[in-house]
């Protein structure tokens, strides 16, 4: 229990530890509780469990404010489909956190929202696509949005069975600019960016690897990270390190074309969509696990 002399009674607040993510204690317990000064929001323990099988790790999650439980700072683009409103109605842009949030120019009809129930028999929203134009929405382009450091791209994706050489874009800003992800025949995804600011050369890309391929109809979260000032390009599949790459460009020129989502130069995806997030900055590989963590259950991963 507090003493009372650490509780501002006159100043009606609490105050509570403050702290950068690099700067978390090493060995809290739950029920701990800080302001994390990179989410811009209170934050607390949620496990202390095993990770993976591996060392005990623990979770920290936001508990109020935002409630978007991914980090905030250099966050462009976050598009939760477990919450639609925040799709379907553009007033729900949570522009009182300060966020870069961005609404879609053109909203995906009602009925592209599908539910997905977990093996805990909890429900959430996701937003399905058909393979046709009518799904695939664009993001106006804008200063807020344009990566041309570094990046990272975070998704949970669960892609209908293909057959044959498809290739399928559910992200697309250029891969001769800000960044593209291309679902390839063989289950993988490529990213690619590049100096042009345009669908053209000059370009780079890297695969998320034949061996860690995506599972038809299930869902999975994959992580892309383009690190250009420590010079790394990685893929995380369900936050585990599956391909790295050296960049041979040191920026990505300003992209020329709107973002879309769910279409792209590539073709029209097919299958399910639930979270989208584009930040400014290189996450680190502990963000990456914090958020899969967080999220896991929602989608039996």
């Amino acid at each position: 229990m507090a003493n009372l002399k650490d509780v501002n009674i006159n100043d009606a607040y609490i105050k509570i530890p403050v702290g950068t993510t690099n700067q978390r204690p090493t060995n809290p317990s739950m029920g701990a509780i800080r302001f994390n000064e990179d989410f811009n929001d209170i934050e607390s323990i949620i496990s202390t469990n095993t990770f993976l099988g591996s060392s005990s790790t623990t979770i920290w999650a936001n508990s109020v404010g935002n409630h978007l439980n991914v980090p905030t700072k250099d966050l462009a683009i976050h598009l939760d489909y477990h919450f639609p409103t925040l799709i379907q109605n553009p007033a729900n842009s949570r522009s009182s956190l300060n966020l870069v949030t961005k609404i879609p120019t053109s909203i995906p009809a009602i009925q592209a929202i599908q539910i997905y129930t977990n093996s805990n028999s909890e429900s959430t929203s996701y937003l399905y696509f058909n393979g046709n134009p009518g799904r695939s929405f664009t993001i106006n382009e804008g200063a807020s949005l344009k990566c041309h450091n570094s990046q990272t791209i975070n998704f949970f994706i669960r892609p209908a069975a293909r057959s044959g050489a498809i290739r399928e874009n559910f992200y697309d800003h250029a891969y001769g600019g800000d960044g593209t992800i291309t679902l390839e025949p063989d289950g993988t995804f490529n990213y690619f960016y590049g100096t042009s600011g345009g669908n053209t050369s000059p370009y780079e890309s890297l695969n998320s690897s034949a061996s860690h391929p995506i599972t038809a109809n299930q869902w999975q979260m994959y992580t892309l990270v383009r690190d250009l000032s420590g010079g790394t390009l990685k893929w995380y599949k369900n936050a585990q390190l599956i391909s790295t790459g050296v960049p041979t460009y040191t920026y990505a020129k300003p992209s020329t074309n709107v973002i879309t989502i769910g279409a792209g130069y590539a073709g029209f995806y097919t299958g399910g969509l639930a979270m989208l997030s584009v930040w400014r900055a290189a996450l680190t590989a502990t963000e990456i696990s914090n958020i899969f963590e967080i999220f896991r259950r929602r989608y039996d991963l």
